[in-house]
């Protein structure tokens, strides 16, 4: 849901892997999270107050903990905070008007901050291990597909499947292996910061029917999503915001990370944030 809003202008929360019921459990197990989409932060808080009320079907999911998020969203977000900035991914091409904007909506934090400094952890290098479990997810999912069935699928798709005959026992406990780890070191990230923020997308919105921006430079769709898989690696949540405009006059996102189960201060830093960038759904204040 991130992706799709930051190019739309919307903000969209991914919860903490199990905040939020799922059923039925998403083929790419434990990387399927749920989340609300909304033209506001405070519109986000209000429905996940709702979408995260108990469904005992999901095997997966937190015990159930009624929590007022919307006011929690108006409450200031915190003081002498740690905020990490992660402007750059592992093999991927940042848009500098993207890199720009981010970087110039951070400013917006200083006085929330005792530290707000630029970061590059190491364990957000995670695309190989990623696309062998999302792969070989999407492939368990679709097995029962004959022929004809799947030659009608999206040829998108179709790659993909063909793509994860590769991923045999081995390479699958191997990325899951890998999750457990990239788990285990966001948790000691978070020791040391409060939050992490990055462009959301790694590219400006582009054409619709494209899965990638330029097809001479890319081939998959992980090319320009460096910033959200891994968080459905890790299970934390990640929440974007719109920050800026292209030249173009089109959206770019921010992506604010917190630590597991701390949705409420990351909506309450979302909504501090939105409101120290102006920003009104589908523009931003003239001038900004």
């Amino acid at each position: 849901m991130r992706i799709p809003a930051s190019f739309c202008g919307l903000v969209a929360l991914k919860a903490t892997r199990g905040r939020v019921p799922a059923y039925p459990p998403s083929v790419v197990w434990t990387l399927g999270h749920i989340g609300p989409i909304a033209r506001t932060v405070e519109d986000v808080a209000l429905l996940l107050e709702h979408v995260s009320r108990p469904d005992h079907r999901d095997w997966n999911a937190a015990p159930y903990e009624p929590t007022p998020y919307r006011p929690r969203s108006r409450e200031r977000p915190g003081a002498a905070l740690r905020i990490a900035v992660c402007l750059v991914a592992p093999g991927a091409a940042v848009d500098p008007a993207v890199r720009s904007a981010v970087s110039d909506a951070t400013a917006a934090l200083r006085p929330l901050c005792a530290r707000l400094e630029v970061a590059q952890p190491s364990w957000l290098d995670v695309r190989a291990p990623f696309e062998d479990y999302c792969d070989a997810g999407l492939a368990h999912g679709l097995r029962a597909l004959d022929g004809h069935a799947r030659s009608r699928l999206d040829p998108g798709l179709r790659a993909t499947l063909d793509a994860a005959e590769r991923v045999d026992r081995e390479r699958f406990l191997d990325a899951y292996d890998a999750q457990i780890r990239t788990g285990r070191e966001a948790r000691l990230f978070c020791a040391d910061w409060d939050f992490l923020i990055t462009p959301t997308v790694a590219t400006a919105p582009f054409a619709a029917g494209r899965d990638v921006p330029d097809p001479d430079r890319d081939r998959h769709w992980l090319d320009w999503t460096p910033f959200t898989y891994p968080f459905n690696f890790s299970g934390q949540p990640a929440l974007t915001l719109p920050c800026g405009h292209t030249d173009d006059g089109l959206p770019i996102g921010l992506q604010i990370v917190a630590d597991l189960w701390d949705e409420a201060r990351l909506l309450a830093l979302a909504r501090y944030l939105e409101r120290e960038l102006a920003w009104t759904p589908g523009r931003l204040d003239d001038d900004d």
